[in-house]
């Protein structure tokens, strides 16, 4: 009868021993999980021949593989709505939704919520053609800083061209160095706000603006003109200022991708 007890006693401590580092990872992983940015990133916009989801998807893949990120891809203007955003640490557009590109923004809560989202402390990175967004809107141009407006601002042909970095002591810079790249380079972009330069490239003996920072409400804002195509997003320079600009946007302290395993590619979201 002893014998039977300690047995049963030793099974229910062995069963506990077990059990415990199980729901000591399960723990760690939900805290991990907490720990990560959520990304949202808004692409779309009729007769273009961005690769949107695409492009932004090379980005994704490295920030799941550092667990820096979750990301979320749409093209649907109601994910700006404020119950939609609040769900998102970091909204990017990587989009031409403009009213020659298939329709501006397209409601009062979209509006709203985009304004409340900075207002909040939320996050929020441009990429490219994403500052002709929303043309019809003037409040759209402050957030961002400076705008293509088409008909006024243009761009060279596609080809390489040098990146100066300008503020290498900012945290989304830290740690780079100038960089070549193979993408268009923007020009004749229309000033809506003052904003902190970060990168220039040089055309014709005039240096165009490339990437810079501002703030809106409590929020903070950062823009980049490159990120044309998919040779631009597998740029590890270019796709290094990218997570630094999430991770910054976000309030939170900026860490390096890890090196990828082979070549950046969209495996899905």
């Amino acid at each position: 009868m002893i014998r039977r007890v300690l047995i049963i006693l030793a099974a229910c401590l062995l069963g506990g021993r077990i059990g415990a580092p199980a729901d000591l990872a399960s723990a760690s992983s939900a805290n991990a999980d907490k720990t990560k940015l959520r990304l949202l990133v808004l692409g779309g916009g009729l007769n273009t021949r961005h690769l949107f989801a695409h492009n932004s998807g090379m980005l994704c893949d490295r920030l799941r593989y550092a667990e820096l990120a979750s990301c979320t891809y749409t093209d649907d203007l109601d994910a700006l709505r404020s119950e939609s955003l609040r769900n998102y640490d970091v909204l990017m557009i990587y989009a031409w939704r403009a009213t020659d590109r298939g329709g501006s923004i397209e409601s009062d809560a979209q509006k709203q919520g985009l304004g409340e989202f900075l207002g909040r402390g939320g996050g929020r990175v441009v990429v490219h053609i994403g500052n002709g967004c929303f043309d019809d809107w003037p409040e759209f141009g402050r957030m961002v800083g400076r705008v293509w407006i088409t008909g006024t601002s243009g761009h060279t042909e596609y080809k390489e061209f040098k990146v100066h970095l300008k503020a290498k002591d900012h945290p989304i810079l830290a740690g780079l160095e100038d960089f070549v790249i193979s993408d268009e380079l923007y020009q004749r972009l229309t000033p809506k706000a003052d904003v902190k330069l970060l990168a220039t490239a040089r055309d014709g003996g005039v240096d165009e603006a490339t990437a810079w920072t501002r703030e809106y409400g409590r929020g903070k804002v950062f823009y980049t003109a490159l990120g044309d195509s998919p040779e631009s997003w597998n740029n590890e320079t270019f796709l290094q200022m990218l997570a630094g600009a999430v991770q910054w946007t976000a309030g939170r302290p900026v860490r390096r991708l890890p090196q990828a395993p082979g070549r950046n590619s969209l495996h899905g979201r």
